[in-house]
């Protein structure tokens, strides 16, 4: 990315805190919620001054085995929507 405009406070703050609620989100969606060893995880891998491009990485580890996936998305840095 050529642009890259740090976060403010203020900026951080909200998206740790919407980054949070939506790995909630994603948990119930998936379908994870209720069961051990579920999680789902967003890492942010880069930004720019337009959006937040992340990994979702989500399912269930236990001693048994895991089921787990991941995806890349692209964020709108002000909305935290979807992008592409």
């Amino acid at each position: 990315m050529s642009k890259r405009k740090d976060f403010t406070e203020e900026e951080e703050n909200f998206i740790n805190t919407a980054l949070r609620d939506l790995e909630y989100k994603i948990l119930c969606e998936w379908g994870l919620k209720n069961i051990n060893g579920s999680f789902v995880n967003i890492d942010i891998l880069d930004y720019d001054d337009e959006a937040i491009y992340v990994e979702v990485t989500g399912g269930s580890q236990d001693d048994t085995g895991s089921d787990v996936s991941s995806h890349k998305e692209t964020l709108d840095r002000k909305t935290l929507e979807s992008i592409g």
